[in-house]
Protein backbone atom coordinates (compact mmCIF):
# COMPACT_ATOMS: atom_id res chain seq x y z
CA UNK A 1 0.00 0.00 0.00
CA UNK A 2 1.42 3.77 -1.02
CA UNK A 3 1.55 6.20 1.34
CA UNK A 4 -0.68 9.05 0.50
CA UNK A 5 0.66 12.37 1.96
CA UNK A 6 -1.14 15.37 2.79
CA UNK A 7 1.23 19.04 1.30
CA UNK A 8 1.61 19.60 5.33
CA UNK A 9 3.11 15.89 6.24
CA UNK A 10 5.35 16.04 3.11
CA UNK A 11 6.51 19.65 4.34
CA UNK A 12 7.08 17.92 8.21
CA UNK A 13 9.10 15.55 6.02
CA UNK A 14 11.85 17.42 4.41
CA UNK A 15 11.92 20.07 7.27
CA UNK A 16 12.78 17.09 9.57
CA UNK A 17 15.31 16.06 7.21
CA UNK A 18 16.91 19.71 6.76
CA UNK A 19 17.22 19.74 10.90
CA UNK A 20 18.61 16.03 10.60
CA UNK A 21 21.38 17.35 8.01
CA UNK A 22 22.30 20.41 9.59
CA UNK A 23 22.94 19.17 13.16
CA UNK A 24 24.98 16.37 12.00
CA UNK A 25 26.54 17.09 8.88
CA UNK A 26 29.67 19.40 9.76
CA UNK A 27 32.48 17.27 8.47
CA UNK A 28 30.69 14.36 7.71
CA UNK A 29 28.92 14.76 4.45
CA UNK A 30 26.65 16.55 2.01
CA UNK A 31 23.43 17.58 2.33
CA UNK A 32 22.51 15.24 -0.60
CA UNK A 33 24.04 11.92 1.41
CA UNK A 34 22.36 12.33 3.93
CA UNK A 35 18.86 12.85 2.55
CA UNK A 36 19.15 9.91 0.39
CA UNK A 37 20.09 7.71 3.38
CA UNK A 38 17.07 8.81 5.26
CA UNK A 39 14.52 8.31 2.25
CA UNK A 40 16.16 5.15 0.94
CA UNK A 41 16.16 3.67 5.00
CA UNK A 42 11.94 4.29 4.66
CA UNK A 43 12.28 6.94 7.55
CA UNK A 44 9.11 8.85 7.94
CA UNK A 45 7.18 10.36 10.95
CA UNK A 46 3.78 9.16 9.75
CA UNK A 47 4.49 5.16 10.32
CA UNK A 48 7.02 5.69 13.15
CA UNK A 49 4.46 5.82 16.55
CA UNK A 50 2.53 2.56 14.92
CA UNK A 51 5.96 0.57 14.91
CA UNK A 52 6.52 0.51 18.75
CA UNK A 53 4.23 0.48 22.28
CA UNK A 54 7.08 -0.11 24.53
CA UNK A 55 11.08 1.31 25.63
CA UNK A 56 11.67 -2.28 24.47
CA UNK A 57 10.25 -2.05 20.73
CA UNK A 58 11.55 1.85 20.64
CA UNK A 59 15.17 0.71 20.94
CA UNK A 60 14.68 -2.66 18.64
CA UNK A 61 13.15 0.14 15.66
CA UNK A 62 16.07 2.58 16.82
CA UNK A 63 18.33 -0.45 15.64
CA UNK A 64 16.73 -0.90 12.92
CA UNK A 65 16.59 2.64 11.50
CA UNK A 66 20.21 3.35 12.37
CA UNK A 67 21.33 0.25 10.50
CA UNK A 68 19.83 1.04 7.55
CA UNK A 69 21.14 4.79 8.02
CA UNK A 70 24.77 3.28 8.38
CA UNK A 71 24.18 0.75 5.31
CA UNK A 72 23.12 3.41 3.38
CA UNK A 73 26.12 5.71 4.55
CA UNK A 74 28.30 2.72 3.67
CA UNK A 75 30.44 4.72 1.14
CA UNK A 76 30.92 7.68 3.87
CA UNK A 77 34.26 7.19 5.50
CA UNK A 78 33.29 8.70 8.97
CA UNK A 79 30.27 7.07 9.57
CA UNK A 80 29.42 5.45 13.05
CA UNK A 81 26.54 4.79 15.47
CA UNK A 82 26.69 7.70 16.89
CA UNK A 83 26.37 9.72 13.96
CA UNK A 84 23.22 7.85 12.32
CA UNK A 85 21.89 8.05 15.80
CA UNK A 86 21.61 11.62 15.78
CA UNK A 87 20.18 12.06 12.32
CA UNK A 88 17.14 9.71 13.26
CA UNK A 89 16.97 11.52 16.87
CA UNK A 90 16.76 14.97 14.97
CA UNK A 91 14.52 13.83 12.31
CA UNK A 92 11.99 12.09 15.75
CA UNK A 93 12.59 15.27 17.51
CA UNK A 94 11.42 17.65 14.74
CA UNK A 95 8.82 15.24 13.25
CA UNK A 96 6.91 13.83 16.70
CA UNK A 97 8.44 15.04 19.76
CA UNK A 98 7.56 18.89 19.13
CA UNK A 99 4.27 18.11 17.66
CA UNK A 100 3.13 14.66 20.14
CA UNK A 101 4.77 15.88 23.20
CA UNK A 102 1.73 16.41 25.12
CA UNK A 103 -0.81 13.70 23.26
CA UNK A 104 1.22 10.67 22.66
CA UNK A 105 2.26 8.62 25.40
CA UNK A 106 4.89 6.79 23.40
CA UNK A 107 7.21 10.08 22.60
CA UNK A 108 8.76 9.55 26.01
CA UNK A 109 10.14 6.92 24.82
CA UNK A 110 12.21 8.77 22.17
CA UNK A 111 16.02 9.36 22.53
CA UNK A 112 17.37 12.72 22.84
CA UNK A 113 19.83 13.54 20.35
CA UNK A 114 23.54 13.27 21.46
CA UNK A 115 26.20 15.90 21.04
CA UNK A 116 29.39 17.46 23.04
CA UNK A 117 27.53 19.97 24.53
CA UNK A 118 24.49 17.76 26.06
CA UNK A 119 27.09 15.39 27.26
CA UNK A 120 29.00 18.20 28.83
CA UNK A 121 26.59 19.25 30.64
CA UNK A 122 24.73 15.83 31.85
CA UNK A 123 28.61 15.02 33.00
CA UNK A 124 28.91 18.13 35.11
CA UNK A 125 24.89 17.67 36.39
CA UNK A 126 24.90 14.34 36.96
CA UNK A 127 28.55 13.07 38.36
CA UNK A 128 27.19 9.65 40.02
CA UNK A 129 26.14 8.65 36.81
CA UNK A 130 29.95 7.80 35.98
CA UNK A 131 29.64 9.15 32.11
CA UNK A 132 32.99 9.74 29.94
CA UNK A 133 33.12 12.43 28.08
CA UNK A 134 33.44 10.80 24.12
CA UNK A 135 33.08 11.88 21.06
CA UNK A 136 29.37 11.08 19.63
CA UNK A 137 30.39 11.19 15.98
CA UNK A 138 32.30 7.68 17.26
CA UNK A 139 29.85 6.49 19.33
CA UNK A 140 29.67 2.43 18.87
CA UNK A 141 25.55 0.93 18.72
CA UNK A 142 27.05 -0.50 22.16
CA UNK A 143 28.38 2.63 23.79
CA UNK A 144 25.32 4.41 22.37
CA UNK A 145 22.84 2.28 23.97
CA UNK A 146 25.12 1.96 27.39
CA UNK A 147 24.93 6.07 27.30
CA UNK A 148 21.18 5.84 26.61
CA UNK A 149 20.74 3.05 29.61
CA UNK A 150 22.55 5.64 32.02
CA UNK A 151 20.48 8.55 31.42
CA UNK A 152 17.17 6.27 31.75
CA UNK A 153 18.70 5.48 35.02
CA UNK A 154 17.51 9.19 35.65
CA UNK A 155 13.89 8.63 36.23
CA UNK A 156 12.49 10.82 34.12
CA UNK A 157 9.03 11.33 32.95
CA UNK A 158 10.30 11.20 29.24
CA UNK A 159 13.85 10.38 28.22
CA UNK A 160 13.94 13.42 26.05
CA UNK A 161 13.91 15.87 28.82
CA UNK A 162 17.80 15.30 29.55
CA UNK A 163 17.38 18.46 26.76
CA UNK A 164 17.01 20.77 29.38
CA UNK A 165 20.52 20.13 29.88
CA UNK A 166 21.68 21.44 25.73
CA UNK A 167 22.52 25.20 25.72
CA UNK A 168 24.59 26.53 23.65
CA UNK A 169 27.93 27.79 23.95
Amino acid sequence: MKLVLSDFEKYLHEYAVWTAVRASQRGFTTTKNIKAAIDDSKLHHSTILNQFDTEEEFDTLHRKICKKLLANLNHVSNVSYGRVAKILNIYLKTSIIIRWYETKDKVKYIHPPIDRVLLKNIIKEYPHLKIQMCNWTELSETKYFNLIDKLRSLGLDSLWEVEKHWRAE
